[in-house]
């Protein structure tokens, strides 16, 4: 896959040409606006890294004229940009930016990022070659019916071979990895691949011939539609956000439908946790004070006593948070907790349980975050550093304890991370706990 880095400092191109030379891409470079402009034109990347402090042509008009330029229109930018207030933000959207990066970036952000920015524009060429494949088709075989009118047994060939086609197109839908909806004019479901069933968590039953708002939670207009992100609700309640895009159906030159595509996002977004408050109260004060916005460490080989923290304060209706390599249904029978959502750091799979990859500290980094930003009052438990440590790099698990305790600063919940010392050496104990505070026991707690 080919980059296109564009930046007039080229310190700042040799950065990110280092931080992505090890995942076999492309790498080219443009050191400003009108450059950059020529070598889309003339290489066509698959992506674009797009500074938007420029001299003379900055990155909103660099992304303004590619997008109206056939050739160009589809390829996704990303903008490196300081500038990260709203109206900025808004602005690169507005132009046709897919993404933006934060100045100085973080290396896992830029490399998740470019990965996904990659999966969706292959995942987008193969469906549009999809649609031009089908649209080819479906000339051909208006062609061949009106030579049948006249020739039968031409007609019995044709039809034979239209019946082949439309099978082979049939199981291409069936069995795509990608999540294949077709609605009518009326927005109901006609169509629903394997996958689509299997994202949503609904049988064929329970989809075929019910409203897309349901699904959605919103309605959709019959027109050709990339990029839109939602949040879904699935069967079993899960929220997950995906991406949308939309093709649509004509026959005889008739608007017919839509086909809808969905791509789970939730990799990069994180899992979505609605923050709540345990059923059961105690009336008792607080054991032990948590400042708000603070980021805590307990070293101990015994994750007792830090479970018993997390425990007084999700009972005294703090809404609370667990991460933990223990498994969920053990926690909540163990400590009697009914509502407190509940994360399981493990590479298993299992829809009964909300999971998260060791290996994956983006999702692991977005999850957090995106509790804590909705949250109010709340306490985050992460027991199994070491775990993570295991399955990354030892900078990598910095660079998200760092990322974590910037989030923590400003939110209004606390985070509170169970690891035993013993399991790192000295000088990386001591650097990852140069950020965080250490918990100090009363007498009465041992």
């Amino acid at each position: 896959m080919k980059i296109l880095v564009v930046d007039d400092v080229p310190d700042n191109v040799e950065l990110v040409s280092q931080t992505l030379e090890d995942y076999d891409y492309d790498l080219i470079s443009a050191e400003n606006g009108h450059d950059a402009i020529e070598r889309t034109v003339s290489d066509l990347p698959d992506l674009i890294l797009l500074d938007v402090m420029m001299p003379d042509m900055d990155g909103y008009e660099v992304c303004e004229v590619l997008g109206k330029k056939e050739e160009t229109k589809d390829i996704p930018v990303i903008m490196l940009t300081a500038k990260t207030q709203a109206e900025d933000l808004e602005k690169g959207f507005y132009v046709g930016a897919h993404d933006y990066i934060k100045k100085p970036f973080e290396e896992i952000e830029l490399i998740a990022r470019v990965r996904s920015a990659l999966k969706l524009k292959k995942s987008r060429d193969e469906l549009k070659k999809r649609n031009n494949d089908l649209l080819l088709m479906t000339q051909q075989l208006k062609a061949s019916n009106d030579l049948l009118f006249n020739e039968i047994e031409e007609r019995k060939i044709l039809e034979q071979e239209l019946r082949v086609k439309n099978e082979y197109s049939d199981s291409l839908t069936r069995d795509s990895p990608v999540a294949i909806l077709s609605i009518d004019l009326n927005e109901n479901i006609v169509t629903a691949n394997t996958s689509s069933k299997k994202l949503i968590g609904l049988g064929e039953d329970e989809l075929i011939g019910k409203p897309i708002s349901k699904i959605l939670g919103s309605q959709i207009e019959i027109s050709a539609v990339d990029d839109l992100n939602l949040e879904i609700t699935k069967k079993s309640g899960t929220k997950i956000p995906v991406n949308v895009s939309t093709a649509v159906l004509r026959e005889m030159g008739k608007e017919k439908g839509l086909i809808v595509t969905l791509k789970d996002i939730s990799s990069l977004k994180g899992l979505i946790i609605t923050p709540v408050e345990e059923e059961e109260e105690i009336k008792e004060e607080l054991k032990f004070f948590l400042e708000k916005g603070q980021c805590y460490i307990l070293d101990s080989d015994d994750y007792a006593k830090g479970f018993d923290i997390f425990i007084d304060y999700v009972k005294h209706k703090k809404q609370g948070l667990c991460i933990s390599r223990q498994s969920p249904p053990k926690i909540r029978s163990k400590f009697n907790l009914e509502k407190t959502p509940i994360i399981w750091l493990t590479k298993a799979e299992t829809q009964k349980e909300r999971c998260v990859s060791p290996e994956d500290l983006t999702k692991l980094d977005s999850t957090i975050k995106n509790f804590v930003k909705e949250a109010d009052d709340g306490i985050v438990l992460l027991e199994g550093l070491e775990y993570l440590s295991i399955h990354n790099s030892f900078n990598s698990v910095i660079k998200f304890m760092n990322s974590l305790t910037d989030a923590m600063a400003l939110a209004s919940s606390r985070l509170l991370v169970l690891v035993d010392s013993k399991a790192f050496e000295d000088k990386d104990f001591h650097i990852l706990k140069k950020d965080f505070e250490f918990v100090k026991f009363m007498p009465d707690m041992g």
